[in-house]
């Protein structure tokens, strides 16, 4: 993620989707041949930081398109294919696997990944301000030249930012506490999701693999629901406190009304071997 934004800047989007959806390919190639786990673990590693360019460069495609009023429920709605597909993956993976074997799953993942790339060559357009500019200027001068930051955007082409220099914002007082809460909330989110498989094929569950897929259905439409509704708040947020922080306060304290109960309810289900609904309740407040 670290790379791909920077690299998005100074390439522009398009070049970097593309290049991302190759490696996603190749790495899907890697698993699916995987002779062994520590294999299958190195591949699965690459795969996911082929992948994560198209949340990071998504997020910025939002960005050069949608206005600072207008982004919050723009990025919600980009957000719901990501949400959908933790939906569908265990379901589909889970049957997959139980019939085919685990490796059907990553063939299917490369027969999609194949499709997407075929419908982005034509579809998928450059978004970031420079380089459009940049393409628009040698087609058509005039054109180029009456648009109204023409002179602005053209005279600042975009540099290869260090991904290291995203760290320090980290430590700026005004964004350290949301990005305490956030990691502290998605490092608890998956360390309660890695319980989850193995608890729920041991009794007195003994759920199949196709079922528990189904049990991931809870979170990701409670995922669903947050996205949106964090997306207005996050909008609403930013028109009252008009600071570049100021759309994460609503979103954030939604967030942990939602994600705290739903950590104690999945917890102690989870301890006690209580009901499954229990634990499917504590699962939608947790993706939440």
């Amino acid at each position: 993620s670290l790379v791909w934004g920077p690299s998005s800047d100074y390439f522009g989007r398009r070049k970097v989707l593309f290049v991302a959806s190759i490696l996603y390919i190749g790495m899907n190639v890697g698993c699916l041949l995987a002779p062994n786990i520590a294999i299958l673990i190195v591949f699965r590693t690459l795969q996911g930081s082929a992948v994560s360019a198209f949340l990071v460069v998504g997020t910025a495609v939002v960005a050069d398109i949608f206005s600072l009023e207008q982004r919050g429920v723009a990025t919600g709605i980009f957000s719901i294919p990501m949400l959908v597909g933790p939906v569908l993956g265990p379901i589909l993976g889970g049957f997959l696997s139980q019939e085919k074997g685990w490796r059907s799953t990553f063939l299917l993942l490369i027969v999609l990944a194949v499709i997407m790339l075929a419908i982005m060559i034509p579809f998928l357009k450059e978004t970031h301000q420079w380089h459009t500019l940049t393409r628009i200027d040698r087609r058509d001068n005039s054109r180029a030249s009456a648009m109204i930051e023409y002179e602005q955007i053209s005279a600042t082409p975009p540099s290869f930012t260090s991904p290291w220099s995203t760290f320090k914002m980290a430590f700026l007082p005004e964004f350290s506490p949301f990005i305490a809460v956030s990691a502290i909330q998605f490092g608890t989110f998956y360390c309660t999701m890695t319980l989850f498989s193995p608890v729920m094929s041991a009794p007195p569950y003994s759920l199949t693999e196709g079922s528990i897929g189904l049990a991931y259905i809870p979170i990701g439409v409670g995922a669903l629901v947050g996205t949106m509704v964090g997306g207005n708040l996050a909008d609403k947020s930013a028109a009252k406190y008009p600071v570049p922080e100021g759309r994460l306060f609503y979103p954030i304290i939604l967030s942990m009304v939602a994600f705290t109960p739903g950590l104690l309810i999945y917890g102690w289900c989870m301890q006690y071997r209580t009901h499954l609904a229990g634990i499917l309740v504590g699962e939608f407040l947790l993706g939440a």
